[in-house]
């Protein structure tokens, strides 16, 4: 027909058949210098948005915008025509450690209009840099964290271990290893270990759902960077393992992410506090797998979890005693509080001054910056 994309045609014994082609229709979104994923407080940050057509039509320029999510509430702005399909997006100046999400849109002269990211928001965090202030690779003492059963679950509740891996149809259900790898360590949380040569489906999970509740996080004040390493597998793809957050110390849970299988292997994925609930002194992250039916093969595993938090103005986690650099001084302090749940000196916010409040006071040594 003319349009520049190749049809079908089929010759039959009594009939000649053609399947015409319908061309694309869409817009193509780039970004020449990237995506903005941190940027600093207080400054206007812009960047370029590149249009590519798919298929017939023009983009109406005065159509281009950016939306913006912050405080609860949504705001549009004109996209700035700096070229042919080229744009300028900018976003606000904008306090340290707030929550930013946006998305830019373009509508055809015809009237179709597309977006990009097509569903969801792209996030932004807002600050000046990060500090890792709690990570567990799960190697030594998980009794912080809370692991809760439904009352159908058969097998497969959370347990820490070192994962025995199982094999469903040549792949890889449960893990061999933890996400991190090396003799030395090797621990994580899986559900439930299966014993070496056992079955695929003897301890997997079944009947139910099981949850993995991390430790108490102070992010009060700032924005958290949460990171962890993941594992799961379902024979029949109807299954998940679930993200959620809460900031008033498990009482309500916001859905944060999901997915369906890590393709038999470690997976490392992150998401900002902020963009879910507002960050507080009591913020945990639950871990949920379940086998809903119909019944199927279902493992997953935790590893690797971090917190960062967003660094605003002055302040240089681990100076307890605010003389402007972290010292012995402030690891004596630390010690002098050892077990207690002192603020000043539980710098992961954990609730108990112990070896992680140590670890980063040490990973933040020397004069404050």
């Amino acid at each position: 027909n003319g349009d520049g994309w190749l049809d079908m045609v089929m010759g039959r014994c009594d009939s000649t058949e053609i399947w015409i082609q319908d061309s694309p229709n869409g817009v193509v979104f780039s970004y020449p210098e990237g995506l903005p994923g941190f940027i600093p407080p207080n400054i206007e940050t812009t960047f370029s948005v590149q249009t590519q057509i798919i298929g017939g039509g023009q983009v109406d320029p005065s159509s281009a915008i950016i939306t913006i999510r912050t405080g609860g509430q949504e705001y549009q702005f004109p996209l700035t025509v700096v070229g042919k399909n080229l744009y300028q997006a900018a976003l606000p100046a904008s306090d340290c450690a707030t929550g930013i999400s946006f998305k830019v849109s373009v509508s055809l002269k015809n009237g179709a209009t597309f977006a990009d990211p097509p569903s969801g928001w792209y996030n932004v965090t807002v600050g000046e840099g990060t500090d890792i202030i709690f990570r567990d690779e799960m190697e030594g003492d998980v009794s912080n964290w809370i692991i809760e059963d439904s009352n159908s679950l058969t097998t497969g509740t959370w347990e820490q271990a070192d994962p025995n891996g199982t094999i469903y149809n040549s792949e890889m259900a449960a893990p061999e290893d933890d996400a991190t790898g090396g003799t030395q360590n090797t621990m994580c949380f899986v559900t439930q270990n299966g014993e070496v040569g056992g079955s695929v489906g003897e301890d997997d999970v079944d009947g139910g759902s099981t949850t993995l509740i991390s430790p108490l996080l102070n992010v009060a004040g700032t924005d958290g960077i949460v990171s962890y390493a993941r594992w799961f597998f379902d024979s029949q793809d109807s299954d998940y393992l679930k993200t959620y957050v809460s900031n008033d110390n498990g009482a309500t849970w916001t859905y944060v992410h999901q997915t369906t299988g890590t393709s038999s292997q470690w997976s490392t994925v992150q998401f900002s506090i902020s963009s879910f609930v507002t960050p507080t002194n009591q913020v945990r992250v639950a871990f949920v797998a379940e086998d809903a039916d119909p019944q199927s093969i279902v493992e997953a595993g935790i590893d690797n979890f971090q917190l960062e938090i967003v660094v605003c103005g002055d302040s240089c986690l681990g100076d307890i005693n605010s003389d402007g650099m972290v010292n012995v001084t402030d690891l004596l302090a630390i010690i002098a509080a050892w077990g207690t749940n002192d603020p000043d000196t539980d710098l992961d916010g954990n609730g108990v001054v112990a070896v992680g409040d140590l670890l980063a006071a040490i990973a933040n040594w020397g004069d404050c910056q």
